[in-house]
């Protein structure tokens, strides 16, 4: 079986009735648009403000009750300072000026007394050197003497002599 090919006309007669079918439902979707547009045009939107009326209502209590129990603690706190400030008179202060005053000095001659004894990290270093080097000498002479016997009785005549003299 062969097929058979449409010709000319069918195709154009096709094509006819496609776009008058288009047209059709162009003009029913701008009916169906103008339409909406009307209905949209009559909306009205009325917003209903009550429940915001009772909600900032209810909010501005609450910020009015929070405040006052606020300023109540502030008033009770004051009160309890001004009875503790009547308490505390001048003799009292001059009291804690005069301990303060003491605490000061005795701090300040500590440092300067600690300051005037410390010695610096550079001398600390020098006589840590020569006391390592005298020890090292004082380690080569009794080595000296415990090897030779004879010396050290002489070096103690020698000494006890020089201790009489003096």
């Amino acid at each position: 079986m062969a097929k058979t090919q449409p010709t000319l006309e069918d195709l154009v007669e096709i094509f006819i009735q496609s776009t008058v079918a288009l047209e059709t439902t162009i003009k029913k979707n701008i009916q169906e648009q103008t339409k909406i547009e009307k209905n949209l045009s009559n909306i009205n939107i009325k917003p209903d403000l009550m429940d915001v009326k009772i909600n900032q209502q209810e909010y501005y209590e609450k910020i009015n009750l929070q405040s006052q129990n606020h300023i109540q603690q502030i008033n009770e706190s004051s009160n309890h300072f001004e009875k503790v400030l009547q308490k505390f008179n001048t003799k009292n202060f001059n009291y804690l000026l005069i301990l303060n005053l003491f605490f000061f000095l005795t701090s300040g001659i500590s440092i300067y007394v600690a300051i005037k004894k410390s010695i610096n990290k550079h001398e600390f270093l020098e006589l840590q050197k020569e006391n390592d080097e005298l020890e090292s000498k004082i380690l080569n002479i009794t080595s000296y003497f415990k090897q030779n016997p004879k010396s050290l009785s002489r070096y103690k005549k020698w000494y006890q002599q020089n201790k009489e003299n003096h």
